[in-house]
């Protein structure tokens, strides 16, 4: 039987987070490590999901509850909006290059540029721009692995880079680095680097978004239905399932 719109993209999604392609397998079936493995797991789900767990509860001592609640927000739009891009455009595709958004670098775009953000705005002026040229390079590192692995091409990329920062507008619209006068960002920055080291390589498999945010993928098909003309009838005839 024929999979169903939600479990294609689910499907394809965790052969994306896993980078398959030729070459890196063994003869074992195995996969080999390599670099852009390293560089792949930087913009993992599991790492960026803990960075922003810290970042929110950082902003709540901070006495920052609006930009905590926008981080949240922003995160939810990231999350629904990839997982109804990655359902559409497989029901619905639009151009032969766009199949699914990376969500892996929309996320690192959005966490790594929100602790940018936030580093930046009470570091010293000097410190300023590396601090962002050092968020920029780990989005870059995300987006070189994903585009090498082939796991997304060029347009998709640009696609996830730009929802990325769709979403962190959301955070600096309500972020306000002023109330932050006197308060370190010192324990947020260790923080940070704590949960590099032990949340790096820990894989979480982004299909759950896909799942969760399409409530087990009836909302997203009949969305889909409603938005792509001549889709409703393989609905109904069974074709995706709404089970």
């Amino acid at each position: 039987p024929a999979l169903d719109v939600v479990g294609q993209a689910a499907l394809d999604d965790r052969r994306h987070a896993h980078g398959l392609r030729a070459g890196t397998h063994g003869v074992s079936g195995r996969r080999r490590v390599t670099g852009l493995d390293a560089l792949n797991a930087i913009g993992d789900l599991g790492l960026l999901l803990s960075l922003a767990a810290a970042l929110i509860g950082w902003l709540l001592s901070s006495s920052q509850p609006r930009a905590a609640v926008a981080l949240m927000i922003a995160l939810i739009v990231c999350a629904a909006a990839t997982s109804f891009l990655k359902i559409y455009l497989h029901a619905c595709p639009m151009i032969p290059l766009l199949r699914a958004p990376s969500g892996h670098v929309g996320f690192a775009t959005l966490i790594y540029g929100v602790l940018s953000v936030v580093i930046a705005s009470r570091a010293p002026g000097a410190a300023r721009l590396p601090i962002v040229f050092g968020a920029a390079g780990l989005i870059a590192a995300v987006a070189v692995a994903r585009y090498f692995l082939e796991a997304h091409n060029l347009v998709e990329i640009a696609l996830g880079i730009a929802m990325g920062l769709g979403c962190l507008a959301i955070f600096a619209l309500a972020y306000r680095p002023r109330a932050l006068a006197g308060r370190s960002v010192k324990p947020l920055a260790l923080a940070a680097v704590a949960i590099g080291l032990v949340a790096y390589g820990h894989h979480l498999n982004g299909e759950l978004f896909v799942n969760f945010v399409s409530f087990g993928g009836k909302t997203a098909q009949l969305s889909v239905a409603a938005a792509c003309p001549g889709t409703y009838g393989q609905i109904r005839r069974g074709g995706w399932g709404l089970s």
